[in-house]
C-alpha cells in the first residue's frame, strides 16, 4: 500500500474582540486582569492609569485607562505573576502586588484611591485572587510547578485525569509512567471520546482521522509547556464540542538565558516480582515486565536580539519498552501458523521532538509567533498487546512525518479592542510497516488451512491512516 499523507490545517483568520465590559475576554492563550477604580467615598474614577508589570511579559508591562464608568481591562497577558499599579494625579498611586494570572483567568483587582502627594505610594500585599467572577467556564490548570512536582509521565492526559470528572480513555491511567504513551482521549460527563481536543496556544491540532486528540496523532514536549489548561464546562461561542478541550501553552524566551533538563530511567531491575509457584505451576511461567522507561528532556532559550527576538527551545526523547504476560517470541515468522518460543515479547514504544518558539515584538501593540515542533514516533508493535496477540500480526507503526508548524499575530489596540489572527498546519503520516521476515501472503477464511475461530486475515500487514 502506498504511503498516504494527510494535512490537517487548523484555524487562519482574524478575531476583532470588541469589549463593552471587562467580563469579555480572548479564551486563547492568554488572561486578564480587570476591575473597577473608586475613592475613598465609594464614587467611580475614570481616567486612572492601570498598569500591568510581568516578567512574563517580554514587552514588561502593559496600561491601560479606566473608562467613565471607572472600570479597566487589560487583555493578552501571559501566564505568570503580576504587579498592578493604580496612577491619577492628585491622588496617591496603589501597587497590587502578587496577582497569578493563568490562561483563560480573569484575575479581579480592583482599588480605591485616597486623595495624597504625587510622591505617596502604598502597596498592597495579599493573597492574588483564586476564582474568575466574570467568566463562566469551568477550567483547571496544571502549572509548570505542579507538572514538575507530580510522579506521572509528564503527558498531558495524566495531569487532566487529576481534574474533577475528567476520565481517560484508550489507555489505563498512567501514575508512575510504566504505560506506553499510545492513544489517549478525554471525556467528561458522558462526552465522546473523539470529540475531545488539544491545542496549541488555543489552535487545534487534529490529526487526519478526524479526533481531536492524541489517537495517532502529536506528541507533546513537556518540557515547553509553561502550563496546561483544561476546559470541561461552560464553553464560549468559540468551541463547536461538548467535551474536554486541552490548550498547551508554550514557554516564550526572555532576555536573560535559562534553561532546564529533565531526566528519568527505570530498568527491569528496579522493579519487583510476584510471580508465586502457584502461578507458575498454572502455566503462567512470566509477568508483565518493564524492560526500560527513559525520558530526557532538555531546554533553553533566550534573546537573538535584545528586546525584540526571543527564542525558546528544546528536544525531548522519551518511552517504554514492556513485555506481556504470556506473550511470547514467534519461532519463525515466515510459518502459517504461530509458534512460540520461551522468549518473552518486547513492545517498545518511543517518541522524539524537536521543538523551538519564536517571539517578535515589534512594538508596544504588535507581536509575533511561530511555533514549530518536529517530531517521530515509533511502536514496535500492537497499540494495546495482549496475551492472545503474535508479534508477527503486528505491524511496526511510524508517523512519518510528523510535525506542527504555527504562527500567530496579536494587537491589544485598546482595552477594548483586541486583534489576533493565527493558523496552524500539522501534516501527519501514520503508518504500518510490515514486520520482517513475515509472508506477504494474507490467509483468508475461505482457506483450508486457517484453523476455524481465525479472523478473515492475519500477518503484519502494511496499512495506512491519514
Amino acid at each position: 500500500m502506498s504511503v498516504r499523507s494527510v494535512v490537517a490545517v487548523g484555524f487562519v483568520g482574524l478575531a476583532v474582540l470588541m469589549f463593552s465590559a471587562p467580563g469579555l475576554q480572548a479564551q486563547g492563550q492568554t488572561g486578564s486582569i480587570a476591575g473597577v477604580v473608586r475613592d475613598t467615598s465609594g464614587a467611580v474614577l475614570p481616567g486612572v492609569t492601570v498598569e500591568a508589570s510581568s516578567p512574563a511579559l517580554i514587552e514588561k508591562s502593559r496600561s491601560v485607562v479606566t473608562d467613565g464608568q471607572g472600570r479597566y481591562n487589560i487583555v493578552d497577558l501571559r501566564p505568570g505573576t503580576y504587579s498592578v499599579a493604580f496612577t491619577l494625579p492628585g491622588f496617591a498611586t496603589v501597587k497590587r502586588e502578587g496577582v497569578e494570572l493563568t490562561t483563560g483567568f480573569t484575575a479581579n483587582v480592583n482599588a480605591d484611591l485616597k486623595v495624597g502627594t504625587i510622591e505617596e505610594t502604598v502597596t498592597v500585599t495579599g493573597e492574588s485572587p483564586i476564582v474568575d467572577t466574570q467568566s463562566t467556564v469551568k477550567q483547571a490548570t496544571a502549572s509548570r510547578e505542579v507538572m514538575d512536582v507530580l510522579p506521572t509521565d509528564r503527558n498531558f492526559v495524566s495531569f487532566a485525569a487529576l481534574t474533577s470528572s475528567v476520565l481517560v480513555t484508550g489507555v489505563r491511567q498512567n501514575v508512575g509512567g510504566s504505560i506506553p504513551e499510545t492513544g489517549m482521549n478525554l471525556v467528561v460527563h458522558g462526552s465522546r471520546a473523539s470529540d475531545s481536543l488539544v491545542t496549541v496556544e488555543g489552535m487545534p491540532i487534529i490529526n487526519g482521522g478526524g479526533t481531536g486528540g492524541l489517537m495517532y496523532g502529536n506528541y507533546l514536549n513537556n518540557g515547553l509547556a509553561q502550563e496546561i489548561t483544561f476546559q470541561t464546562d461552560s464553553h464560549n461561542a468559540e468551541y463547536e464540542r461538548a467535551s474536554v478541550y486541552s490548550n498547551f501553552i508554550p514557554k516564550e524566551g526572555s532576555n536573560t538565558f535559562r534553561g532546564s533538563f529533565f531526566g528519568r530511567w527505570a530498568g527491569e531491575s528496579w522493579q519487583s516480582d510476584n510471580l508465586s509457584d502457584e502461578q507458575i505451576a498454572q502455566g503462567l511461567l512470566s509477568g508483565n515486565r518493564i524492560e526500560r522507561i527513559w525520558d530526557v528532556n532538555p531546554n533553553v532559550g533566550g534573546p537573538i536580539i535584545r528586546d525584540r527576538l526571543w527564542v525558546y527551545g528544546g528536544f525531548r526523547h522519551w518511552g517504554t519498552y514492556n513485555t506481556v504476560a504470556g506473550s511470547f517470541k514467534d519461532a519463525d515468522f515466515s510459518d502459517v501458523f504461530y509458534h512460540p518460543t520461551t522468549e518473552q515479547n518486547l513492545f517498545p514504544v518511543w517518541h522524539e521532538s524537536a521543538v523551538a518558539r519564536f517571539t517578535v515584538q515589534a512594538n508596544q501593540k504588535n507581536k509575533f509567533n511561530i511555533y514549530t515542533d518536529w517530531q517521530y514516533t515509533y511502536f514496535g508493535n500492537c497499540f494495546v498487546p495482549t496475551y492472545q496477540t503474535a508479534i508477527s500480526a503486528c505491524p511496526e507503526y511510524k508517523n512519518i512525518p510528523q510535525y506542527i508548524l504555527q504562527g500567530s499575530w496579536s494587537s491589544p489596540v485598546t482595552n477594548k479592542l483586541l486583534l489576533e489572527a493565527g493558523g496552524t498546519i500539522t501534516p501527519q503520516d501514520f503508518h504500518g510497516y510490515r514486520r520482517p521476515g513475515v509472508s506477504q501472503t494474507q490467509f483468508s477464511m475461505n482457506d483450508p488451512t486457517v484453523p476455524a475461530g481465525m479472523p478473515t486475515t492475519w500477518g503484519s500487514a502494511a496499512v495506512g491512516y491519514g
